[in-house]
């Protein structure tokens, strides 16, 4: 996702992935880690991709750190709204929640999508 992330926005150099259980390293301690790399100025947005997932539990704990948003669920169009929004700036909770639910929006059963079509377009 990193990759992707680079190669559409360009914004991936303050981006770090942990790819759990790719090795037999336990994931907690990787966790802590990572997460104590951090200066308590810099925005920690943590996106994670199930609510019940071990990788979402491990980072939990971190929620209470004020520098520190968790997302579970993400996907691609969350990923790049959040490197896009607001670059080298501190993103608050309704800007995060706004770009969530913008993410959320491109969820589509395509077999009953019907695209708008744009007659300037044609």
């Amino acid at each position: 996702m990193k990759e992707t992330l680079q190669f559409l926005s360009g914004q991936a150099q303050d981006v770090d992935v942990l790819c759990a259980y790719t090795d037999n390293e336990p994931l907690i301690p990787t966790v802590d880690k990572l997460m104590n790399q951090y200066r308590d100025t810099d925005q920690v947005i943590v996106f994670t991709d199930l609510l019940p997932g071990s990788v979402n539990q491990a980072f939990y704990k971190y929620r209470e750190w004020a520098n520190v948003k968790i997302i579970t669920g993400m996907n691609l169009p969350l990923i790049l709204g959040v490197a896009l929004a607001a670059p080298g700036q501190i993103l608050d909770d309704p800007q995060l929640q706004k770009l969530i639910t913008e993410a959320q929006q491109q969820i589509i059963l395509m077999n009953e999508y019907v695209p708008v079509v744009d007659e300037e377009d044609e």
